[in-house]
């Protein structure tokens, strides 16, 4: 079972995309995904243009199945939903015992359903996000090319510090994913040379970069997946690069490769 939750306290460096695209290039080589977005933004579905049929407050708070509640967005991808009444949740999660494990007890009748679980978290701290880590074990920590958005992945480790701390859940950040990479910035240099100063301290991986690229943002404005607004993208290409580093930090074997049309 693949499960990764995308996290960085810093909003703006493209977790909801990297979530997405990654879910999409896990369903193109064969895998059965769900996506849950624990964001009261709606980043996921405003992203898709969806309109769900349930929402993930209901999932947690009333109870009520995965099946009720899950959006088929494509033949091998499933999406849980947020909106503001996600804050719904954390107010009731601050009040329960075990709080952590929420989402062990909630998958644990669904998971033979799916091959990969990927969670969408806020940009800040939250029992939610707490959850998440705590169910993947396994976080991927997109940074933009701007000095916020490495404070913003250090207090994501440190999340995952205090959670191994007190509960010895032995989670662990899978790599560090740079999005937004225009190396004709000075920014861009100086972002990679702190991030691989954290990565040499850490033993933590620089993942394959994802170039700035318009096509992102033209999908998000069509409310698309880049893989059905342009397959040619180059950002499209890197983030399956990046899929594959991370199937191979995880053990599993890429048995299925997609192909994409040669650049």
């Amino acid at each position: 079972m693949i499960t990764i939750t995308v996290s960085n306290q810093r909003g703006g460096v493209g977790k909801t995309t990297t979530t997405l695209t990654l879910a999409r290039h896990l369903a193109e080589r064969g895998r059965r995904v769900l996506v849950i977005d624990t964001d009261s933004q709606g980043s996921v579905y405003l992203a898709l243009g969806l309109h769900p049929q349930g929402w993930l407050h209901q999932f947690v708070n009333d109870g009520l199945s995965i099946k009720r509640v899950a959006t088929n967005v494509h033949e091998r991808i499933d999406i849980i939903c947020s909106d503001r009444r996600t804050m719904r949740v954390e107010v009731s999660l601050g009040a329960a015992t075990a709080k952590e494990m929420i989402f062990c007890s909630l998958l644990s009748c669904v998971e033979q359903r799916y091959d990969a679980v990927l969670f969408d978290v806020a940009p800040s701290i939250s029992h939610l996000q707490s959850c998440a880590i705590a169910y993947t074990k396994n976080v991927i920590v997109p940074v933009a090319m701007d000095a916020l958005s490495i404070e913003g992945a250090r207090s994501s480790l440190q999340t995952i510090e205090v959670l191994n701390h007190f509960l010895r859940l032995g989670c662990r950040c899978l790599g560090f994913l740079p999005t937004m990479v225009d190396h004709r910035l000075s920014a861009t240099e100086l972002v990679l040379n702190a991030l691989n100063s954290q990565s040499a301290s850490s033993g933590i991986p620089v993942l394959r970069g994802i170039r700035t690229d318009q096509a992102v943002n033209r999908a998000l404005r069509k409310q698309k997946f880049l893989h059905d607004f342009d397959r040619r993208s180059k950002a499209l290409e890197d983030y399956g690069v990046a899929c594959t580093e991370i199937l191979r930090l995880l053990g599993h074997h890429d048995e299925q490769t997609e192909t994409l049309p040669a650049r």
